[in-house]
């Protein structure tokens, strides 16, 4: 499987994300518009953390708080673990299997360099798998072609 790095710039540099201090409502606005189980959270162009569907529930809906009156700095996940873009998917894949998460931030020379997800992985794995049958009928149909 190819690097993070090459997979994240072979998706492009749209990372959806708000403002450290944002209300949790407009978040949510955006992931809707974007329909996106996630958005990450930004300070100066620094990461801070990614707040998720699963956060949105479990620290704001059960606990009672509204989302117009929470800033996504009081429930976004900051501790999620993070690789390089010269890492390949497959550390990545073990990686979210080890920390059960499905989300993982890239850095490159310690500077944010986007997010990658296991149906990123999943989609790229599926594309090198296809290629690979692809080349297997290919060799079928050379050998047929001698006989």
């Amino acid at each position: 499987m190819k690097s993070l790095g090459y997979l994240i710039q072979d998706k492009g540099a749209h990372i959806n994300y708000v403002q450290s201090g944002s209300r949790v409502i407009d978040a949510l606005a955006l992931m809707a518009v974007e329909n996106a189980a996630f958005v990450v959270i930004m300070q100066n162009g620094k990461y801070l953390g990614i707040m998720t569907e699963r956060d949105y529930a479990q620290k704001l809906v059960l606990k009672g708080k509204k989302s117009s009156e929470t800033t996504v700095n009081e429930i976004m996940t900051t501790d999620l673990p993070t690789v390089t873009t010269d890492d390949s998917a497959e550390h990545a894949l073990l990686m979210m299997r080890s920390f059960r998460t499905n989300i993982l931030p890239v850095f490159e020379n310690y500077e944010f360099a986007g997010i990658v997800t296991v149906n990123m992985l999943m989609g790229e794995a599926m594309r090198e798998m296809s290629h690979l049958a692809g080349k297997s009928d290919q060799n079928k149909e050379s050998f047929y072609y001698w006989i």
